[in-house]
């Protein structure tokens, strides 16, 4: 059974946690931890849905990350120290008909490890990294307020990443991950898939003030028993850092799974907004305008998403 502790009060503990007793700032760090809450709904013509999410994530690095005459939030990007590190995270979902007969209610919950190591280090410096994350997706279904069933899916991913810096600023990066899922439901029935997805981006931050990042990706999910998928598509995201302690940033992002006589596509636009209180404690939010096109004919669903993180660096 998922744990369904309620999130709100973790990410309180940790703020309470970092601004009480571990007030003092300091201009070097090797630890960070990070919670974040995440709550939205939407629609489609026939549907409503409600999600929430929270994550705690811990970091830490072998080295000092120290800040300098830059912004604080891409102290880590021009600095490249080798890390380790985990963290866990929970979701839930509700989705449900609008005249409220039908409705499937899902929890997830994911734990993750992994790191980066730069094997040499100045201006130029070549990172590894790899990140482990399993996890389960639980799932009821009701049907006229009855219990009508269940699914249960398992997930293990595994992600390999390479960065190489051309300079201090300027950054190509490289990953290949891979996602199994093994289902089942209450009928007896079973699925399977595998999935491979290849990216290539790169991260540059212009004049100590401007950041740009994007990547193009493109990959296939292989089913047991069904067409299989391909997939592509890519991210970008610009943002301006108009002093030390503040960042503003617009994403886009945009996926499509083709699966032959179907198409699903995904779209998302996002404002970011990060704000540090000094070199050590940071606060960001995230709104988040996402558009979900099932295939031809099927009434596309609209979510609105909010994401607040708390980061603490000691």
């Amino acid at each position: 059974m998922i744990n369904k502790t309620n999130p709100a009060v973790l990410v309180l503990l940790l703020m309470f946690s970092a601004i009480i007793l571990l007030p003092s700032s300091s201009p070097a760090y090797q630890n960070e931890v990070k919670g974040t809450i995440g709550t939205g709904s939407g629609d489609s013509a026939t549907t409503d849905v409600k999600l929430r999410g929270f994550e705690i994530e811990y970091n830490r690095f072998f080295t000092d990350v120290k800040a300098g005459d830059y912004p604080y939030g891409v102290s880590e990007f021009l600095q490249h120290p080798s890390y380790l590190g985990g963290g866990i995270q929970t979701a839930s979902s509700k989705t449900e008909d609008k005249l409220g007969f039908d409705s499937a209610e899902a929890d997830a919950f994911f734990t993750k490890v992994g790191g980066m190591y730069y094997i040499r280090g100045g201006d130029t410096a070549t990172g590894l990294g790899l990140t482990i994350s399993s996890g389960e997706v639980e799932t009821d279904y009701y049907f006229g307020g009855f219990w009508a069933g269940a699914e249960d899916e398992d997930v293990k991913r595994f992600t390999f990443r390479a960065n190489q810096y051309l300079k201090k600023d300027l950054r190509l990066e490289f990953s290949i991950a891979d996602e199994k899922l093994d289902g089942s439901d209450t009928g007896g029935g079973a699925w399977e898939y595998d999935q491979r997805i290849v990216s290539i981006g790169a991260s540059a931050l212009l004049q100590n003030k401007f950041w740009l990042s994007g990547r193009l990706f493109n990959g296939e999910r292989d089913y047991e028993l069904a067409l299989d998928e391909d997939i592509e598509g890519f991210e970008f995201t610009g943002g301006f850092y108009p002093n030390q302690k503040i960042g503003v940033f617009l994403h886009l992002e945009k996926e499509t799974f083709d699966a032959g006589p179907s198409e699903e596509e995904t779209s998302t636009m996002a404002v970011e907004g990060d704000f540090y209180f000094n070199e050590n404690m940071h606060l960001d939010a995230m709104l988040s305008l996402i558009n979900i096109d099932p295939s031809p004919g099927v009434n596309d669903i609209d979510l609105t998403v909010l994401e607040i993180t708390f980061g603490y660096m000691f």
